[in-house]
């Protein structure tokens, strides 16, 4: 996550100081990423990951948008060598499907934690264009910890 993270290269954050932390908050509803410090001298950071998409929890964090592109590249890939060299057979596509699953269980909490489960659905010959194949992939996002909801019982 990049909630409260610390940036490399900024040396000063300013004007949030002028906002409320509940106008901060409305700010940041509306997919605009703020930077802030604790004081003068502290580290910039990110006050919430929020993307400018914040039609879901999926689509708003950055962390879990950046984790479904770093996945999408490291298949797309990974899996480049097997276009144009192969011929399109069942052994084939048993071959791909091997594949596909070791680079989703390293792309899981075993392996680089990207994602917290990853599972290969489909992987056919497209009917319609037979020098396709499609790959059908569901990605379980990692959440970030982004509220700590207590309650006091007295």
């Amino acid at each position: 996550p990049f909630t409260n993270l610390p940036i490399v290269g900024f040396t000063k954050a300013q004007g949030v100081k002028d906002y409320t932390f509940s106008q901060l908050d409305t700010i940041a509803g509306g997919g605009v990423f703020i930077l802030y410090q604790m004081s003068d001298t502290g580290p910039v950071m990110s006050r919430h990951q929020l993307s400018t998409d914040t039609s879901s929890i999926e689509r708003r964090e950055l962390s879990i948008t950046k984790a479904v592109d770093y996945i999408a590249k490291f298949l797309r890939n990974s899996l480049r060598n097997f276009i144009g060299r192969s011929n399109i057979t069942p052994s084939f596509l048993d071959q791909l499907s091997t594949v596909t699953q070791g680079l989703l269980a390293f792309l899981g909490p075993e392996g680089v934690g990207a994602c917290a489960n990853a599972s290969l659905n489909n992987l056919i010959q497209d009917e319609t264009s037979p020098d396709t194949i499609i790959c059908d992939i569901t990605i379980t996002a990692l959440y970030p910890a982004n509220y700590l909801r207590l309650t006091l019982l007295v």
